[in-house]
């Protein structure tokens, strides 16, 4: 079978050596095996440093969650963390403490979508368990941990005919009870969750409300805060992502887009024009189309933004943000602080040499 025709898993390896390196110091390596389709690869750092790396294998058989790691500058064979006649999909690997753990969502013909996990012992991954309640529709996993071994997981749930934020915490050997984030008549979607650094867990999420889309947070406890807006009204505002700095800071990064005449069918228009709309006699609401990666940043009960963060995180030339950019942000030790994103371009216009790798109209790119 042609290799070109799997959607194939690589990893790139980089020495960090004090020396200059060039691109022909980054070689991939192939991870997976031929004869299945191998995606959605998620990577972590066990507690003695090894790099373990999960993604899922399909074949017409159902899906398969697979586990590796890096031992003596090789990769090694690939194991089995969960296997049947289901569908995986948003893998999540997570250290806590010594311990490794395996988080995806999975559904089968039968059953709704549920969260399941499994721990990595010296034996091997154990026996797969439900995280959430059965029968209970649950996804879009996201998990924070500490170096004491606690974990705190968050997902969507549907419940009441609408979704909800929950989350679950591993605390001193033992799964508590599930924790309600929102208990709204609100569709809340697309978790995130971060422990910052004077031991809160945070949790974001963006919410469907009076025909607008918004990210909220709240700081989670026995006694959770009140949820904070951080959005403007009047744009669609998506995939919160979330990252904690040394200094006790939390930061957020989403997606902003403001898109006219969005659902004018319904109640669903982003600026909640249809609201009105016997009275715009065909005006598009809501100016030009556009989209922008926000980024704020939580400090002492306060919500600031970042002087200039809007124009510094637009794409180059050639390529623009779209509708989902799916920002990714992150703190490294200097506090130094990173945003991934993806972006969207085009072949250039009739008359000029094109571009048209795997003969698609358009393509994404990654930056960072």
């Amino acid at each position: 079978m042609n290799r070109l025709a799997h959607v194939l898993v690589v990893i790139f390896s980089l020495s960090l050596l004090p020396t200059v390196h060039t691109s022909a110091d980054v070689l991939p390596r192939l991870v997976t095996a031929d004869g299945t389709y191998d995606g959605q690869p998620t990577m972590c750092l066990a507690a003695d440093g090894t790099p373990w790396l999960s993604w899922v294998a399909y074949t017409s058989g159902g899906d398969t969650l697979m586990a590796a790691s890096m031992q003596d500058s090789s990769w090694s064979a690939a194991q089995t963390v969960a296997t049947g006649k289901r569908q995986i999909v948003r893998p999540t690997l997570c250290r806590a403490g010594k311990s490794l753990w395996a988080f995806w969502t999975e559904s089968g013909e039968q059953s709704s979508a549920r969260v399941m996990y499994a721990i990595h012992r010296r034996a091997g991954w154990s026996t797969p368990q439900a995280l959430t309640a059965p029968g209970v529709p649950a996804q879009n996993q996201e998990v924070a941990a500490d170096r004491k071994g606690n974990l705190y997981v968050v997902w969507q749930e549907f419940r009441d005919g609408q979704y909800d934020i929950m989350m679950r915490s591993y605390r001193k050997g033992e799964w508590q009870t599930a924790q309600a984030v929102t208990k709204d008549q609100h569709d809340d979607w697309d978790p995130a969750v971060v422990r910052s650094s004077d031991g809160k867990v945070w949790v974001a999420w963006s919410s469907f409300r009076d025909g607008d889309y918004d990210v909220y947070i709240r700081r989670m406890g026995r006694t959770p805060d009140r949820e904070v807006r951080l959005s403007s009204r009047g744009e669609y505002d998506l995939h919160p992502w979330l990252a904690a700095d040394r200094g006790g800071r939390v930061w957020v990064a989403w997606d902003s887009v403001r898109i006219p005449r969005h659902g004018e069918s319904g109640q669903s228009t982003i600026t909640g024009a249809n609201l009105k709309k016997a009275k715009l006699q065909g005006r598009a609401p809501g100016g030009p189309w556009n989209a922008r990666m926000r980024v704020v940043c939580l400090k002492g009960g306060s919500v600031q933004e970042i002087p200039g963060s809007t124009g510094a995180l637009k794409p180059p030339k050639g390529y623009r943000l779209a509708h989902c950019g799916l920002p990714k942000i992150a703190v490294d030790a200097t506090g130094r602080l990173w945003i991934a994103y993806r972006a969207l371009t085009h072949p250039p216009k009739k008359g000029k040499k094109k571009r048209k790798p795997w003969n698609t109209p358009y393509w994404w790119e990654v930056f960072v």
